[in-house]
């Protein structure tokens, strides 16, 4: 389909029979974007609550429980399409993987692989790019600005400071232990 834009979905559609629409969808669904998917194709860079809100709205349409008494076709339509939405929902909600797939739609790519997910989620060289609240970015950016410089004791309060913010951030901690080691690898004779 190189060369096909994603296509819409018709607005009319979410008045439709579930059960139809349902089917239209599961007919369409390797044809749309993730953002089409959950009807934030006008939106260039949606937030997390617009991405949060959308999945919600997604969820209660397409959830296989709530056609769980149709017909076969229809249950594995169901399914095929809020998969498709779970896949959309762990890209969209990450602000790193989201940034990577509007680049990628940008490319005419419409879903993203498993080589580009893990690709994307690699750790960063900058500590800026593994945080992921607003509370603990200033404290990042600190951070990567002491590290170009070379002042690691300073980076490191700065790190310590941004992990507090974010303490079941894995990709941090690490970063932090790596710090630790380096600082104590300076201090030896």
């Amino acid at each position: 389909m190189a060369g096909e834009g994603p296509i819409t979905l018709p607005p009319d559609s979410l008045e439709q029979d579930p059960d139809e629409r349902v089917r239209e969808w599961a007919e369409t669904i390797d044809k749309i974007d993730y953002l089409t998917l959950f009807g934030l194709s006008s939106i260039l860079e949606p937030t997390d609550d617009e991405v949060r809100e959308a999945w919600r709205a997604f969820a209660l349409s397409f959830h296989p429980d709530r056609h769980r008494d149709a017909e076969d076709d229809v249950r594995l339509a169901a399914t095929r399409v809020f998969q498709r939405g779970a896949e959309a929902y762990r890209v969209l909600q990450d602000p790193v993987l989201r940034k990577r797939y509007l680049q990628l739609v940008e490319e005419g790519k419409l879903r993203m692989s498993h080589d580009d997910v893990a690709q994307s989620l690699r750790p960063s060289d900058r500590v800026q790019d593994l945080v992921r609240s607003a509370g603990a970015r200033p404290f990042a950016v600190k951070a990567d600005e002491l590290l170009a410089r070379g002042d690691h004791k300073q980076a490191r309060l700065q790190l310590q400071l941004a992990a507090m913010r974010e303490p079941s951030n894995t990709h941090l901690a690490d970063r932090l232990r790596a710090l630790d080691e380096l600082l104590a690898a300076s201090r030896r004779p």
